[in-house]
């Protein structure tokens, strides 16, 4: 089966699917149906690297299996999130500020995730989807912030004290866009020393 991730379970008719054999690169191809299934008729034992065009501006991402003579496989094809936020935390005087809690909110406060940041101040948000966030840190800790992740109506939030670029007030923080694929990796904060 061939799917959007933003689609759920549900299928892209029409496309072309390639599997190439790795030990000789023969190819073999076919077409979804409308429920985004297909299939090829018996492929020779061996390892496949599965590919499908693109569908309008959507690309799924390429699979890998291994065949084995006289067997069946399934292999749905899709594209988790490839956006990515990340940056720097750092004190005025430019030393990296590790392990200060990172919180990814998405404007509308239903969804959220956190991370920490590493030795040299860095942290990231990989695989995620566009949208509109906040980022938000946990400077200085706050006895009352919590790890992990929610989503939902009413989502209990970490209680950020400071904001992307590095203000105090959520109201003041502008939202981030992020876009399909897009990498936004710079969003650094420089935070008082203490």
């Amino acid at each position: 089966m061939i799917r959007s991730e933003s689609s759920g379970a549900q299928g892209i008719p029409n496309a072309r699917v390639v599997a190439i054999r790795h030990s000789n690169n023969q190819q073999f191809a076919c077409v979804t149906g409308p429920d985004g299934r297909y299939e090829f008729e018996p492929l020779p034992p061996g390892t496949y690297k599965v590919v499908a065009g693109p569908i309008g501006s959507y690309q799924p991402d390429d699979s890998e299996i291994k065949l084995l003579g006289g067997t069946c496989s399934d292999l749905t094809l899709s594209r988790p999130p490839h956006a990515r936020i990340a940056g720097k935390v750092s004190s005025s005087d430019g030393t990296p500020v590790p392990n200060l809690g990172v919180v990814l909110i998405r404007s509308d406060d239903s969804w959220y995730l956190t991370t920490q940041t590493d030795r040299n101040g860095k942290f990231m948000f990989d695989s995620q989807e566009p949208g509109q966030y906040v980022l938000g840190l946990n400077y200085p800790g706050r006895a009352d912030w919590f790890d992990g992740g929610g989503a939902g109506t009413g989502v209990k939030l970490p209680p950020a004290t400071l904001f992307y670029p590095g203000v105090r007030d959520r109201s003041s923080a502008p939202t981030i866009q992020l876009a399909s694929d897009e990498k936004l990796d710079k969003l650094d904060f420089a935070v008082p020393s203490p």
